[in-house]
């Protein structure tokens, strides 16, 4: 099961080695961990003296659920995916509790990813121009000519064979919403530089750009 590894796998034996009414039970002081914190230690204590557990084996047994529900929320895994579990010993009683309990709270838990998750800019365009100082006869020394370059970014997941043109045309002619006033997704890069360090920025590039190639940095890109 690829939405939580193996040590969180083994913490959820609590519930597959239980009845399906402590699953529920389990599934309940989840929910009400998730909103309100440890608050009511004693029922906490109760639930773990009911199943003969200790405290912290049901903690970790609450924090494997969470990223279980977590993880299959982000991953939008579907109910037929998430059946695959059994092979794990879920019975399908306790596959239904645990899909109940995990879109139980789908849009709480998308609102929270929403509010926190970084805004990740795409290259989209560039625009550049060399400037440099024909003559002076203010200066006593060989001029340095700039290159000024213009990144265009844009937030959006669009598709990535489409010309800068044709997103332009979308773009204005789609209303502007609320969303996307406060959270603008287009941003422009100015900076400007030398050939000297244009070059080295260039080399840089190139060497990530073949580092992103290795099948090292494919698997970590995989597992994210």
């Amino acid at each position: 099961m690829y939405l939580i590894n193996t040590e969180q796998r083994e913490h959820l034996k609590l519930l597959r080695e239980n009845s399906p009414d402590v699953a529920i039970e389990i599934c309940k002081l989840t929910l009400d961990y998730m909103n309100n914190g440890l608050n009511n230690s004693n029922r906490f204590q109760a639930i773990a003296t009911k199943i003969n557990t200790s405290t912290s084996a049901l903690q970790d047994a609450i924090n494997a659920l969470i990223m279980l529900q977590l993880n299959s929320i982000k991953t939008k895994v579907s109910e037929e995916d998430f059946a695959l579990i059994a092979q794990t010993g879920f019975s399908k009683e306790h596959i239904s509790i645990l899909w109940q309990f995990i879109t139980s709270k789908r849009d709480f838990v998308l609102n929270v990813l929403d509010q926190i998750s970084l805004v990740e800019y795409r290259f989209r365009d560039l625009e550049w121009r060399l400037e440099g100082r024909i003559s002076s006869r203010s200066l006593m020394h060989q001029s340095i000519p700039f290159i000024t370059i213009k990144f265009h970014l844009d937030s959006e997941k669009v598709n990535e064979n489409k010309s800068p043109l044709d997103m332009i045309g979308e773009s204005a002619s789609e209303p502007l919403t609320g969303d996307s006033q406060q959270h603008s997704r287009k941003k422009v890069v100015i900076f400007q530089t030398d050939p000297n360090n244009l070059l080295y920025i260039i080399n840089v590039l190139e060497k990530t750009l073949q580092e992103a190639r290795t099948h090292r940095v494919r698997n970590i890109v995989k597992n994210l």
